[in-house]
């Protein structure tokens, strides 16, 4: 096998003599450029001629067609460098082939059957196949689909369904490719067809074509009978297995299924009569919960579980299933409920408003709500935030009429300030735009085909065995513009002197001394901050950021700490800007060191970043507050007077006082704790490493936690409310593994002595990676055996991957601004892979990859997409960059990168990313400057028989470990 795939090589160079020369003069910069500076996905159309395969690229678009007059100019200057890999029937070799230019041509042989381009889904690309490729292909699945690796399969499946959208491939071809899966075992393909059918259902459900609706839930349940039958209402099995078993029953009852209805309207029967105390299969509590929210006494009974229940995974199921019902006026009390937010917390309000819009007799319930509530909303949640977007996306999901679009459309324009400020309402039109297309398209071709294949499908089930019975988610270029107001404390003959979003550079943060008091009996908090800071150029001013606090004195000191001025300095104020400017008479010199210090007041917010007021019920029904931060990526301002911008990274020295029954809690160790009052307490931390403003926290809280030391000697604590710390060991586990992992991995330590993570009650994100204090959702940290799905437990280990990845990606390396926040964020969507991958094998979390690409291609298909690398200047476009393309797309390119580069020089190279820019930050450009060196890249490439490149999981798996265990 060696011999052979060597020799192909040397023909491969013999046939394409100009390759390895392009290949020399090739830089990494140059290909990565084209995947992270500019938007979409691209498409490579394959085709046969003789011995060659012929290839072509363009963007891969939904919504738009090539008849379309904007056709062209959406195509125009496109172009990816695509390392391109592909299987033959003639070899198992994985070759690989560099396209860099629009059409290209690659060797193959006369005697090969089928290409498989795009093996194992490790590039981020779609490929169509002309020429009879779908054919072939569709024949091999059926004849001997193992011949591809279930990635394949997948890929397969999902590229085709994608094409139908754009008129390449006819609904009937796609159907036909899906054909082979009465024979398929694997999860994930099986639940990737399956997943379009469902789609598909979903969108024809609420129409009133009565008859097509049927005829597809017909065929679904007869295509899918083997499946459905051989499953069990148990958590036995894999997770993969479990996986399955989740996703076909719920589907299953949510079809009418009568066996499965029967199962689980007697398992929620048993569940009333045992007044909620019977244990249910944690895998299938949703979808017994669903049936039986159908009936008065079921929603009551879940309504009632709901507000008693001390597991908030549990309290989720609860919600979905509630939000199942089909009865409206229960859905409208649901909304209403979560816009109080008492009995439904305002965290939950979006998911919330999600799970009614999914269900056919609640789309437009959910639609209703948000446009009625739209100004509450925007009050609640900050705009650009995810919950915002989610709202506007999610809710408008599964529209497919021109009404619908029209109702869109018009909605936008009344609000058309604030939607001009989100990329989100152009994601939803587009989206919406794709499925009226879609209906325009695809709907008589759907009818046709369950008209002729229904007879067909019936007579192949008694000729085929089904299923086997062990089968089984840059720089601001804008110009000065007029200046903001003054404050009314003796600045009127001042104007405020700075006019850009961005804050000068002729000023920089070395250290902040920061004292807080935060009461939880008023909602207030009172603080002081002297902040040390080093002059670049002769100035009278200093320009930082204040969002809603009251600053009270603002003071000049030298280096010696004596006051610049016996006057009061004025403070001005640009709202607009969120900054402040503190004049000096006295003219701060170039190359010195000054403090400013300044006093100030707020109170404790009610939204979701800043300092923020939480709470939660104890089981008596007892109240209880407490304080947190969330101030990435702009809302440290809202907390303290700071440079709250990535690049100002400074030391802290906090302090914070608080009641004696509380304990407070930040990014370091506390030191010392002293009384100032019988009442009153001052916990003292050490000093922090150099960081952003965003990754600074603290939380006021009664809670208690568990803890345990890595192996380097790191503590790493789990905090929780004191009747949930039977769900926190877990999380413990996991946090203790993952550490030890990246410090291997990444060959430096984490340099605190201590990492917190601590369940919020409140918390819009899933988790926030504040350095040595981790800030989590409850469902993203706490595991509850009794209530916790194999899902919510894979949901929790990749969440705490995910932010302890961030503690070298994003806290130890920063990027430089907002734009490359792939840098932090697809770094660790992508490492969470690696790890848990490494760490928990059982989990299968590579499966999961494949559904990372989904989600990035379902975006990045849409015009309205965005470069990786996106200009964003203020706080609403800076919320906005965290998405689907900085966290999935992002990903999906550094795995491609990976399997480019292969697992040791990827690893290499990231290793020195880090050792260079640590405690610093870092653009795309270096990066790229530390991955690789341009000869052994190519060299790599096209030398390096495939077999060497872990290109299997099987062989990625084994060298990681290897390598891992090298370093030991």
């Amino acid at each position: 096998m060696l011999r052979r795939r060597f020799h192909f090589r040397e023909i491969l160079l013999q046939r394409q003599p100009s390759r390895q020369k392009c290949g020399e003069h090739m830089n990494l910069t140059a290909m990565m450029n084209t995947w992270t500076l500019q938007k979409g996905v691209p498409l490579v159309t394959v085709s046969r001629k003789g011995s060659h395969l012929l290839l072509r690229q363009e963007r891969f678009l939904k919504a738009v067609l090539p008849s379309d007059p904007v056709w062209a100019t959406l195509q125009h200057g496109y172009l990816w460098h695509i390392p391109l890999t592909f299987k033959t029937s003639t070899s198992s070799t994985v070759h690989r082939h560099l396209m860099v230019t629009k059409t290209d041509s690659v060797y193959v042989g006369e005697e090969v059957r089928w290409v498989k381009v795009n093996t194992d889904m490790a590039g981020y690309y779609l490929v169509h196949y002309e020429d009879g490729g779908w054919d072939q292909l569709t024949h091999l699945l059926r004849e001997n689909h193992t011949a591809l690796s279930y990635q394949d399969r997948t890929h397969l499946i999902h590229n085709a369904f994608q094409l139908v959208v754009t008129g390449k491939l006819s609904m009937g071809e796609a159907l036909d490719l899906i054909s082979y899966l009465p024979l398929e075992t694997h999860t994930v393909p099986l639940l990737e067809g399956l997943g379009f059918l469902e789609a598909y259902y979903k969108m024809l459900e609420k129409r009133t074509d009565h008859d097509l609706t049927l005829k597809l839930r017909t065929h679904i349940l007869r295509f899918f009978r083997g499946v459905i039958d051989q499953q069990t209402w148990s958590d036995q099995g894999s997770v993969s297995e479990r996986h399955l078993r989740s996703e076909v029953l719920s589907l299953a009852c949510d079809l009418g299924h009568a066996p499965c209805l029967q199962v689980a309207n007697q398992s929620f029967a048993d569940w009333l009569r045992s007044k909620g105390t019977l244990s249910l299969p944690t895998d299938l509590t949703e979808t017994i919960y669903s049936v039986g929210a159908q009936d008065d006494q079921g929603w009551e009974a879940l309504l009632h579980t709901y507000t008693v229940s001390h597991s908030e995974t549990h309290k989720h199921k609860i919600l979905s299933a509630m939000g199942s019902s089909r009865d409206t006026s229960k859905l409208n009390r649901l909304l209403e409920l979560a816009l109080k937010g008492k009995v439904i917390r305002h965290q939950d309000l979006s998911t919330l408003v999600y799970m009614v819009a999914r269900n056919p007799q609640g789309q437009r319930l959910a639609w209703d709500f948000v446009k009625k509530n739209w100004g509450m909303l925007v009050q609640k949640f900050q705009l650009g935030s995810f919950c915002i977007r989610s709202l506007i996306v999610s809710t408008t999901a599964q529209f497919s009429s021109p009404e619908e679009l029209a109702d869109m459309q018009s909605f936008f324009k009344s609000i058309e300030e604030q939607a001009s400020q989100l990329r989100a309402t152009q994601v939803a039109l587009d989206n919406v735009e794709k499925n009226v297309m879609w209906m325009q398209r695809n709907l008589g071709a759907l009818r046709d085909w369950l008209n002729t294949h229904t007879q067909l499908f019936m007579l192949s089930l008694l000729q085929t065995s089904v299923f086997r019975s062990s089968s089984a988610h840059q720089a601001s270029t804008t110009s000065p513009h007029p200046t903001g107001g003054a404050s009314s404390s003796g600045t009127a003959d001042l104007s405020f002197p700075w006019s850009r979003q961005r804050l000068p550079k002729y000023i920089v943060p070395l250290h902040y001394h920061l004292q807080l008091h935060p009461n939880l009996t008023a909602l207030s908090v009172t603080g002081s901050v002297r902040i040390q800071i080093e002059v670049k150029s002769d100035t009278n001013w200093v320009v930082l950021h204040s969002k809603g606090l009251q600053i009270s004195n603002a003071t000049l000191l030298d280096h010696k700490l004596a006051h610049l001025s016996d006057q009061v300095l004025p403070v001005l104020h640009h709202p607009g800007h969120e900054q402040v400017a503190v004049f000096c008479p006295m003219v701060l010199s170039s190359g010195q060191k000054y403090f400013l210090q300044l006093q100030f007041g707020a109170e404790l917010t009610e939204v979701f970043n800043g300092f923020y007021k939480s709470s939660y019920k104890t089981g008596s029904g007892q109240t209880r507050l407490l304080a947190s931060t969330h101030f990435e990526p702009t809302s440290a301002r809202k907390a303290f007077p700071c440079f709250d911008e990535p690049s100002f990274k400074a030391n802290y020295t906090i302090s914070i006082r608080r009641s004696p029954e509380h304990i407070a809690l930040s990014n370091m160790p506390i030191e010392k704790t002293v009384r100032l009052k019988v009442d009153l307490m001052e916990d003292h931390f050490a000093t922090s490493v150099k960081m952003s403003t965003y990754l600074v926290a603290f939380v006021v809280c009664d809670f208690r936690s568990v803890s345990a030391t890595t192996s380097s000697g790191v503590q790493v604590s789990i905090y929780a409310a004191p009747e949930k710390m039977e769900q926190t060991h877990y999380a413990l586990e996991v946090a203790i593994k993952t550490l030890d992992f990246y410090e291997k991995y990444f060959n430096i330590y984490y340099p605190l002595p201590k990492q917190d993570l601590i369940a919020i009650p409140d918390f819009e994100s899933g988790a926030m990676e504040n350095w040595g204090l981790i800030t989590y959702r409850e469902t993203s940290l706490l595991y509850d055996p009794l209530t916790s799905s194999a899902t919510d437990k894979l949901w929790v280990t990749m969440v705490i991957a995910h932010e302890l990845a961030h503690q070298w990606f994003g806290n130890l390396v920063t990027m430089v601004w907002w734009n490359d926040l792939w840098l932090n964020e697809g770094f660790a969507r992508y490492m969470e892979y690696i790890a848990v991958e490494a760490m928990y094998p059982e989990l299968r979390v590579e499966e999961y990859l494949l559904h990372t690409y989904f989600a990035a291609v379902a975006r990045d298909s849409l015009n309205s997409s965005r470069p990786i690398s996106s200009p964003a200047e203020n706080p609403t476009e800076i919320e906005e960059m965290f998405d689907t393309v900085s966290y999935d797309k992002g990903a999906c390119v550094l795995h491609m990168l990976r399997h480019f580069l292969t697992d040791e020089v990827f690893q290499s190279g990231i290793v020195r990313y880090l050792h260079k820019f640590s405690y610093s930050n870092a653009h795309n450009q270096d990066l790229w400057d530390s991955l690789a060196n341009v000869r052994d890249i190519i060299f790599t490439f096209v030398h390096i028989p495939s077999h060497d490149l872990g290109l299997s999981h099987q062989s990625n798996a084994q060298h990681e470990r290897h390598t891992l265990d090298s370093k030991a």
